[in-house]
């Protein structure tokens, strides 16, 4: 069975560092390393949190709130001023919220100050009070009171405010003191108020309470008598509405009819009327038929054709007898034409005859054509006569369907006019015999004097003093932490701040004390950290060389460069010097006018100098200058400088100092002015053959670091890299950073030697780059 790999101390070690780099465990762990490097921050912050708490709880004033309840009953709309006088029996919600606002108004506690006499209680206290107190009394009583809750407190109610009475002030404070809040979902109300007497905040709390119902007395009694008043008028009018409507009654009523007929007897009269027109449409329909057949009848046989039309069985006798002269007169004719010929004077009468005959039945059947038509006018005419007459019925009967209407609508509102009179009437009743009825609130529970101060509660004030000095702890570490991301701290932030040419050298532990500590801490070899450290850098900036390999040129220029003052650029020129003199020729060259620091580090005594040189009061740098016995390190002070600071660098004098020393050293270290501050820096850095850029841990700000590098770069020296100096290691121990790591686990030398990641550029030790 195979079996699962065996966890060795590193694989447990990077475990270890993936759980802590992600997510929140990541977060809670910057946060306690950032917590363990501010801890003098915590423990001052802590203690001025911890003694402000103690302050005030001593200095508050005690605070005692007595309780009363009550009960708010809501209004009742019943008073007679609103809509619901005419209405009964309906379920009004209670206004809880309203009536707990009217405990609180300024009117109502005013009522309170005024029946307690506060302001005069208050103005008695201060005329009986001891001798003024001192100007620190005074105020940490003020303090006091402003940092306290808000209370009941006489003897802070009498002041010189201008515009201001004892009585308003009293009135702000019983308003900021009393809080009036309803218990659950009923209409009870619990008022708290706070007092710096014990006695006065019970005295208070029944006094907000009884103003209350006093004032719901006094108000349902006002409103009783408002509602009288406003009664009687109401009736009064209503009683004018009643006879009114039922003198319009009346008048509606003898409008009723019409010529001595109502709506019953013209309805009868139309409906009589209705069957007449319905038969005189028949007739007319009948008629008209009957012409429209006769007409059709001539159209196709003739005029003739009517005597024989709707002839009874019988037969007419006339039209009978017309018809037989008719024909033997026919018949005659046609004898004597035969008989006589055609001009015989008898056939001549005898068609004469003919033809007066004929013309006696074509008049008869005009006669009856004629009569006809007139059987159809007769129907018309009177159909139309029935309809007109029809129509004037409808209008007289739908005048009267109007009146009726109205005459029923005005007795609907008089009837409601009435029933309303007579409700107004029995509430008018009610209201003068029995009064209005009594509020329905009372105290349920008044206050009683408390035993003990509610303020200061000791365990919220420490809590709240905890969480504030939580907040401004995280808040400083924060915001000092925010300041210290934008400056260099790692070589992670060198890498990434600069381009990937730019070397991180390493760092410097911060060394306190004198000058030329410094210079004896490395000579000693200890502190161990320090001393390890420069031994690094010194290995950055000259590597050793393998055996056989060609050996680097004498002479090499390197310039200890900064971008502002104190950040140890001058203390690391001069340990670098020191540790590199083992084993080399090292002349250090303090060319910083502003700030000449080399002297008192190698304690070497007064010198002419650089200075003394470049003026031209001395001709050998070796009288310039002293050597430093126990480091063996040649020291050029700055010197004294008289003439102008851009004279120093633009001397013809200093190129032929660092070619002759160049010849006689193997190393020459320039001590530089901060490069944004002094102008000659830049002459100086371009002078030499390498610089080395110092930047103080924490403190220089990345940006200018970054600007400096391209100073440096503009002037064409090389940049051998960046060196942070003066490190607090053990803040520094607190950052998740590799060199860190080893420091925490007490190794310091790994820590040093976690720096040496990148081999030196060319040219550092060796030929100019």
């Amino acid at each position: 069975m195979n079996r699962l790999p065996a966890v060795d101390a590193s694989m447990a070690l990077l475990m270890d560092d993936a759980v802590r780099q992600s997510g929140p465990a990541q977060a809670i762990d910057q946060l306690l390393r950032a917590a363990r490097r501010e801890w003098k921050m915590l423990l001052l912050i802590s203690g001025l949190t911890a003694a402000v708490a103690g302050a005030y709880l001593q200095l508050a004033e005690p605070r005692y709130t007595a309780e009363a309840i009550i009960m708010a009953a809501p209004r009742q709309s019943d008073i007679a001023n609103t809509d619901a006088v005419s209405r009964t029996g309906e379920t009004q919600l209670p206004d809880v919220e309203g009536e707990l606002q009217i405990m609180n108004s300024p009117a109502s506690l005013s009522r309170v100050v005024q029946e307690l006499g506060l302001a005069r209680r208050a103005e008695r206290l201060a005329a009986a009070g001891d001798a003024p107190q001192d100007r620190l009394a005074a105020f940490t009583a003020t303090l006091s009171r402003r940092v306290s809750p808000a209370a009941l407190d006489l003897d802070a109610a009498v002041g010189n405010e201008a515009g201001r009475s004892t009585e308003d002030r009293l009135v702000d404070q019983l308003g900021s003191a009393v809080q009036v809040t309803p218990i659950g979902r009923s209409t009870l109300a619990r008022i708290r108020l706070s007092a710096a007497d014990p006695a006065l905040a019970a005295e208070a709390a029944n006094a907000v309470a009884e103003n209350y119902l006093a004032n719901r007395v006094r108000g349902r009694q006002e409103a009783a008598e408002r509602a009288a008043e406003w009664l009687q008028r109401r009736a009064q009018e209503l009683r004018a509405h009643v006879l009114e409507a039922d003198q319009r009654m009346a008048a509606l009523r003898l409008a009723l009819q019409v010529d001595g007929r109502d709506l019953p007897q013209i309805n009868a009269e139309m409906a009589g009327l209705g069957e007449r027109i319905l038969q005189a449409r028949v007739e007319k329909e009948r008629a008209t038929n009957r012409l429209a057949s006769a007409e059709a009848l001539v159209q196709r046989t003739g005029i003739l054709s009517l005597l024989d039309w709707e002839t009874a069985a019988g037969g007419d006798r006339h039209i009978d007898r017309l018809r037989t002269t008719a024909a033997e007169a026919n018949q005659e004719v046609g004898r004597l034409s035969i008989e006589l010929g055609s001009e015989s004077l008898a056939l001549r009468r005898a068609q004469a005859q003919r033809r007066v005959t004929q013309g006696q039945m074509e008049a008869e059947a005009r006669a009856r054509l004629a009569a006809l038509q007139a059987d159809v006018a007769a129907a018309t005419t009177l159909s139309g006569a029935l309809e007109g007459r029809l129509q004037a019925l409808r209008r007289q009967a739908n005048d009267l369907t109007v009146r009726q209407t109205q005459l029923e609508a005005a007795q609907l509102e008089g009837n409601a006019n009435r029933a309303v009179y007579e409700t107004f009437l029995s509430r008018l009743r009610t209201t003068e015999q029995v009064g209005f009825n009594d509020t329905d609130g009372w105290l349920v529970s008044p206050a009683t004097v408390p035993a003990r101060p509610t303020w200061p509660q000791v365990p919220l004030v420490l809590a709240a003093a905890f969480i504030a000095g939580l907040g401004l702890c995280m808040t400083a570490i924060g915001f000092r932490e925010f300041r210290k991301s934008r400056t260099l701290r790692s070589q992670d932030d060198v890498t990434r701040q600069f381009a990937a040419s730019v070397r991180y050298l390493g760092h410097i532990p911060e060394l306190r004390g004198r000058p030329d500590r410094a210079v004896k801490a490395i000579l000693a070899g200890k502190p161990r950290d320090f001393v390890e450290a420069v031994l690094g850098l010194q290995d950055k900036l000259g590597p050793a060389r393998a055996e056989g390999a060609e050996a680097p040129r004498r002479g090499s220029v390197i310039a200890i460069i900064s971008a502002l003052p104190q950040e140890g650029k001058s203390t690391t020129l001069a340990c670098l010097a020191a540790a590199a003199a083992a084993g080399q020729r090292v002349v250090v060259v303090d060319c910083d006018l502003h700030s000449s620091w080399q002297q008192g580090a190698f304690d070497i005594g007064a010198c002419p100098g650089v200075a003394g040189y470049l003026a031209g009061r001395v001709d050998n740098p070796r009288d310039a200058g002293r050597l430093h016995e126990a480091s063996g390190v040649f020291v050029l002070p700055a010197g004294r400088w008289e003439a102008q600071l851009h004279a120093f660098s633009r001397s013809p004098r200093l190129p032929a100092l660092l070619c002759q020393l160049r010849s006689e050293f193997d190393l020459i270290l320039i001590d530089t002015p901060p490069l944004l501050v002094a102008s000659d820096a830049r002459a100086l850095c371009g002078l030499a053959d390498a610089a080395v850029l110092v930047a103080r841990w924490g403190r220089t700000p990345a940006a200018l670091a970054r600007h400096t590098q391209q100073q440096i770069q503009e002037t064409g020296t090389a940049l051998a890299g960046v060196v942070l100096t003066r490190v607090d290691m053990a803040r520094f121990a607190t950052f998740d950073f590799p060199a860190a790591g080893a420091i925490r686990r007490g190794r310091p030398a790994l820590a040093a030697a976690a720096t040496q990641q990148l081999p030196a550029p060319a040219g550092i030790g060796g030929q100019r780059a």
